[in-house]
């Protein structure tokens, strides 16, 4: 979305506050998030994934946030950062509190070096580009972006998209920075640029979700992480149903993409000998194998995290180990599935 001749990547809506100066940020449309369940209804202006992105043309730019109040707290409330970028060469970071806090941006000294160094290594984003990934964990407020700008062109950023769904493992709580999750390690391994739609306890598959998934296409290939978010409330029956709209719309619609279907990672009901977690991946198997599309792929989730070293002490979600191992098992899995020829260059 375009605001303020800047880009504000992985935002659908852009809403002002009430009663205040400054705007609330929305991964999905307000009529959506509306009708979804009360976590994803919260955790949409969490900006996961989300970045500010514009050419600075002359002078400086001035960018002003601030983490709203009602942001996450305790044991989730870890630093909230904002990261400066020229293109995928990293600069600086600021700690965004509940003050307005004012990031400045100035023409970089050293560009044509990094042209030449971008080059070089096949980076995914041109070096004019400056990119502000905003914190992913809370809501963040935008006062306003400022500056002599212009948008990012088409030849500046990936052609290739990547879109996760999924839980807080998606989302990517417990991660300090946005750059460890395992949607983002796997967008930088294929040269994509990533849509991340996790949702912090609000992965509900909605058909209303589905069916926004279905209406999008702006992705090239997908994960859709399923299960975990309703394995404790909701009888593998009623679970069935849900899963069964929600992957024929989505995969019906985008016969010709490819979508990952992961089931539940390893977490504590597998330790406890409780065999709900089993009966959820079975059923997230048989799903896809009664879909039948050639594009449409299970995988388990217990594959994509072997290590019980990879999860934090909740035995949920994944630590920096847990969010390593999944990108880099989730990125051979794909591999392998869009791109084997590759394997044996």
């Amino acid at each position: 979305m375009f605001f303020q001749n800047a880009e504000v990547y992985n935002i659908a809506e852009i809403l002002p506050l009430a009663g205040d100066e400054g705007y609330s940020l929305s991964r999905i449309p307000e009529s959506l998030r509306l009708r979804l369940n009360a976590s994803a209804q919260s955790r949409a202006h969490n900006p996961a994934s989300a970045e500010i992105r514009f050419n600075l043309n002359s002078g400086n730019a001035r960018i002003v946030l601030r983490k709203a109040p009602s942001a996450t707290n305790g044991r989730f409330d870890l630093p909230h950062l904002a990261e400066i970028y020229r293109g995928d060469f990293f600069e600086s970071w600021a700690v965004i509190g509940l003050e307005w806090t004012e990031l400045k941006v100035s023409r970089h000294p050293n560009l044509t070096q990094l042209r030449v160094a971008a080059r070089r290594g096949k980076s995914r984003f041109d070096p004019s580009l400056v990119r502000v990934t905003l914190p992913h964990l809370s809501r963040i407020e935008l006062q306003c972006i400022e500056g002599d700008l212009s948008a990012a062109r088409a030849d500046q950023t990936p052609a290739l998209r990547y879109l996760a769904y999924g839980s807080s493992i998606t989302h990517g709580m417990l991660a300090v920075r946005a750059e460890e999750l395992y949607p983002a390690r796997v967008s930088q391994a294929f040269g994509a640029d990533l849509i991340n739609l996790g949702f912090g306890a609000g992965a509900h598959l909605e058909p209303e979700m589905a069916d926004y998934l279905a209406s999008r296409t702006d992705w090239d290939f997908a994960s859709l992480e399923l299960g975990i978010n309703l394995v404790r409330n909701l009888p593998v029956e009623e679970f069935r149903q849900r899963l069964d709209y929600f992957l024929t719309t989505v995969s019906q619609a985008h016969p010709d993409r490819w979508i990952f279907c992961i089931d539940l990672f390893p977490f504590d009901y597998d330790f406890l000998n409780d065999p709900r977690g089993e009966m959820y991946r079975e059923a997230v198997r048989e799903c896809v194998q009664r879909i039948s599309s050639p594009r449409l792929v299970h995988l388990a989730g217990p594959d994509l995290l072997t290590s019980t070293s990879g999860l934090s002490t909740d035995l949920l979600h994944p630590g920096p180990i847990g969010f390593a191992e999944i990108g880099a098992r989730l990125t051979a899995a794909m591999q392998q599935k869009m791109f084997p020829t590759a394997l044996n260059q």
